[in-house]
């Protein structure tokens, strides 16, 4: 972006610090926030974790890959098949790999059979990739709300900047007013029709727009470092709003209640989320359900060079394969381990749907207090311009009296002191509307963007 420079709006010691002022407008402003943001690229990187998952469960039903070498060696009695119990010093070793799956350990060495002891459950095989994949739609749609509140915060610290500036600006155009007035008292006293406790109260005023002035001035920087904190940019980079003026914001017309709330619920990211959790907890549901019918797998094989012999000889070296396959069902805890599961599977099920009722019914009630905000507001900028009207038309009329010789300007301070308040509670009306407007659009589930922004005076 090109630099603007600072000018008179800067003093010294400011100036020492900082040279230049970069523009920044709503579609700048929207797009480095989606593309910056630390909370966007978190949500990305748990969206990746969560296919990685999906991949994962996927890849349960192959089996694992063992290469290695093993060395068994024996000093003292062991038992025979037969029983007998014989003193035996041998050694043997196993060099090769093979496939397996579950928990066994493959043949090799002086290993035996495998015993039962294997985890790897049909049930998880077929369920589990259902549950990862619906897990994905809820991170999805986490990253989805994530980009949405992000585009809302950046929106919102633009306004503050806009506001900021207007807020300035319009302060710069009454202190010009006061000065006139101040101007005015020190001629009339200066041609003896008027007091010099006049001049006072009016340089009074003026230095109270002043300190206005330079509270505005903080809230500028602030506001600019405060949308530079959420875009991302180097520390100290200050930004100006290249609107000029602070309008109205309107993303909806006159659109029924029912259309907002029917809409928020269908484009809500939060309501994607409920949603893929609910059917997360049903894939649960159906697990448990057919565990006892599915067994628990254990499928091996190993083959490789095995040899030993008395003492540490190795001697009898020759090729070893061993192939193993085990099918087991299991009814846990005679059953009622099965009953504990499907019944805390239902009330994972149970829970998701309550907090998706819960979900909607905070969707719903933001939507109304959002729409209800827009009207309110939009009544108070009404009611903020007649107000303006009606002080505005009251100075010109004072300044007329004073021009004509009937009016003292001690009498007119009040008109334009009326004037300048009501210039600012019109700027803070349309600003509270503009929050508004960025508030319903959010709970709605529209993310904001420049184009969706039609800008009007009223």
């Amino acid at each position: 972006v090109d630099s603007v420079d600072v000018g008179d709006s800067l003093d010294a010691d400011e100036l020492a610090l900082v040279e230049e002022l970069f523009p920044v407008d709503l579609p700048t402003a929207l797009q480095l926030a989606g593309a910056n943001s630390l909370q966007v690229a978190l949500a990305a990187e748990r969206l990746s974790a969560a296919l990685t998952r999906v991949e994962q469960a996927d890849a349960r039903w192959l089996p694992s890959v063992r290469v290695g070498f093993s060395y068994n060696r024996h000093n003292g009695r062991i038992q025979a098949t037969d029983g007998n119990i014989s003193e035996v010093s041998r050694g043997s070793f196993f060099a090769g790999g093979g496939l397996g799956s579950g928990t066994a350990p493959l043949n090799g060495g002086a290993g035996g059979p495998p015993r039962f002891a294997v985890d790897l459950s049909v049930a998880e095989i077929v369920f589990e990739p259902l549950a990862a994949r619906q897990v994905v739609e809820v991170v999805a749609a986490e990253q989805n709300a994530t980009f949405n509140q992000t585009l809302l915060e950046s929106a919102v610290a633009y306004l503050r900047l806009v506001t900021a500036q207007a807020q300035l600006n319009s302060l710069g155009e009454i202190r010009a007013d006061v000065r006139q007035m101040v101007d005015l008292a020190e001629a009339y006293a200066a041609a003896g029709e008027g007091k010099v406790a006049d001049v006072q109260r009016a340089k009074a005023e003026l230095a109270r727009w002043e300190h206005a002035e330079f509270g505005r001035q903080e809230e500028v920087r602030m506001a600019s470092i405060e949308l530079a904190r959420i875009l991302r940019l180097e520390p100290g980079t200050l930004l100006t709003a290249t609107d000029d003026r602070l309008l109205s914001w309107s993303f909806f017309g006159d659109e029924p209640i029912d259309h907002l709330i029917a809409q928020a619920v269908a484009g809500r990211p939060e309501m994607s989320r409920a949603s893929a959790q609910t059917r997360a907890a049903s894939a649960d549901i159906a697990r448990e359900h057919w565990r006892p019918y599915l067994p628990h797998l254990m499928l091996g094989f190993s083959g490789g060079a095995f040899g030993g012999d008395k003492g540490s000889q190795w001697k009898n070296v020759s090729d070893r394969t061993d192939v193993d396959v085990a099918a087991i069902w299991e009814l846990e805890n005679f059953g009622w381990g099965n009953i504990a599961r499907r019944e805390l599977a239902s009330n994972r099920h149970r829970q998701a749907r309550i907090e998706a009722d819960i979900t909607r019914d905070q969707i719903v009630a933001q939507v109304v207090a959002a729409n209800q905000r827009c009207r309110i507001r939009r009544s108070a900028i009404r009611a903020a311009e007649t107000r303006l009207d009606a002080a505005t038309k009251s100075m010109t009329a004072a300044l007329l009296g004073i021009r004509e010789g009937v009016q003292l300007p001690l009498e007119a301070q009040q008109s334009v002191s009326a004037v300048a308040d009501a210039r600012l509670a019109l700027l803070d009306a349309i600003a509270s509307y503009n929050l508004a407007q960025l508030q319903q659009l959010h709970a709605v589930g529209t993310p904001a963007s420049e184009s969706a922004v039609v800008r009007s005076t009223k």
